[in-house]
């Protein structure tokens, strides 16, 4: 009973590892990206943190997809959450929120 209860936790965990992260670029999904990003925002009010947030498109992406193809595209959208990623803090937050539109969450960080 033990083994099984073990073996369905980590089927759980799985499920909810793909529930939450985009497939493509192993950022979070728009849906995790929205409540995490509601959690944050509710600390920071409580603890009157200042908290930045980012919106990021890729300009001029439809011609990298007519041009290469959507292999190509698909590069593009890997190199770019891989490269955003090694930017940002651990406490930071990065999510694609659809198409090659990804936001990101920094708890802690002001306009500045």
């Amino acid at each position: 009973l033990e083994e099984k209860a073990r073996e369905l936790e980590a089927q759980r965990a799985a499920i909810e590892r793909l529930a939450n992260t985009d497939a493509l670029t192993g950022t979070l999904s728009r849906r995790h990206f929205h409540e995490l990003g509601e959690r944050e925002l509710a600390r920071a009010a409580r603890s009157d943190q200042p908290i930045a947030a980012l919106v990021l498109d890729i300009d001029f992406f439809k011609r990298v997809n007519d041009a290469h193809g959507h292999a190509g595209g698909d590069a593009v959208l890997k190199a770019f959450a891989r490269r955003c990623q090694a930017m940002l803090r651990g406490t930071d937050v990065l999510g694609r929120l659809g198409g090659e539109e990804f936001a990101v969450l920094m708890p802690g960080s002001g306009l500045a």
